[in-house]
């Protein structure tokens, strides 16, 4: 039993910490078959769609979502996402410097509602 989860949790840290994901960032497993990739700079921050063998990235000009902050202090805040200009990943840019403690993302693509959380 113990070996069992040793062998899960090096799996898991591979694919959250992964140094070759598609754009750089922090890939998490996300509902309905898909992944969200993570990629935050100093004032933006860039979420991807990608494919559940983590190698395509998907592009649609429809592509909505949100994000919901879980502050350190516990608060909560929502936000809608952007569609980037090349329509790769969906955007939000920071107008202050927040302490977030959490992710959560939902990215709707294909009536379809995608969801995962970033700690």
């Amino acid at each position: 039993m113990v070996l069992l989860i040793f062998f899960i949790g090096i799996s898991t840290s591979f694919i959250l910490h992964g140094d070759e994901t598609l754009h750089g960032g922090i890939v998490v497993h996300a509902t309905n078959g898909y992944n969200i990739e993570k990629v935050k700079g100093i004032k933006r921050i860039f979420f991807y769609l990608l494919s559940n063998d983590e190698k395509t990235t998907i592009r649609d000009k429809k592509l909505t979502g949100t994000v919901e902050f879980i502050l350190n202090n516990g608060a909560k805040e929502k936000h809608n996402l952007v569609l980037s200009k090349d329509e790769q990943a969906l955007k939000f840019i920071f107008k202050e410097k927040k302490k977030i403690k959490a992710y959560i993302v939902h990215i709707q693509y294909k009536k379809k509602i995608i969801t995962t959380k970033f700690n």
